[in-house]
């Protein structure tokens, strides 16, 4: 996660969907998510969003710039999330039934 600046410089647009998180024990993480701040850039994703499965993760303020999302929005199994404390996420619950957000 923090890595993606480095390795996507000047990156604001993800064409497809982007996953941050998954199961314990799935083998794709190395370490907790803690934040996402190596995703301040982003601007817009085509697809789907979905933040799902991280016990360290406490805010996803660092998503504030994302302007559009082409998809659903996911946010499911963050027990240290304070889901509302995130205006902009508030938002996005308001304007679109594409929103699934439960057991944070």
């Amino acid at each position: 996660m923090d890595e993606f600046p480095t390795t996507y410089p000047n990156c604001t647009t993800i064409s497809g969907s982007l996953t941050i998180g998954g199961p314990a024990g799935d083998g794709n993480r190395i370490a907790p998510i803690t934040d996402l701040t190596g995703l301040a850039g982003l601007t817009e994703i085509t697809g789907d969003l979905t933040v799902s499965d991280n016990s360290a993760l406490t805010s996803i303020t660092d998503l504030q710039s994302l302007q559009a999302l082409g998809g659903t929005l996911t946010i499911t199994d963050n027990p240290n999330l304070p889901i509302c404390a995130e205006p902009f996420v508030c938002d996005r619950v308001s304007s679109t039934p594409e929103t699934v957000i439960i057991d944070n």
